[in-house]
């Protein structure tokens, strides 16, 4: 993947996610069971977590745009006014309040 962030020019090459692959909160190890176990980053999880953060920001064309429209957490990173309007909602869900 190659995407821009803060002005510079980065790649990032996908360990595992580079076709198909099953990517549920189970296999992610990011369901309520696993969450609470820990577990060391995974080659799969990584890739997940650069996709999330930088795939709103990737020059590539093969990106679906709905992917493009939600991965754009890197982008507020140094911006606590926005990243505090897009985590928000998160955390009403979570918490069941405000």
């Amino acid at each position: 993947m190659k995407y821009i962030w803060r002005k510079e020019y980065y790649e990032y090459q996908f360990k595992v996610v580079q076709n198909y692959v099953s990517l549920t909160n189970t296999v992610l190890r990011i369901n309520e069971k696993q969450l609470l176990k820990g577990h060391l980053l995974e080659p799969k999880m990584e890739d997940i977590i650069m996709l999330l953060l930088h795939g709103s920001s990737s020059l590539d064309d093969t990106l679906p745009s709905e992917v493009k429209k939600r991965c754009i957490v890197g982008s507020f990173i140094g911006d606590s006014y926005l990243m505090g309007k897009f985590i928000k909602p998160f955390r009403i869900v979570v918490s069941g309040r405000p």
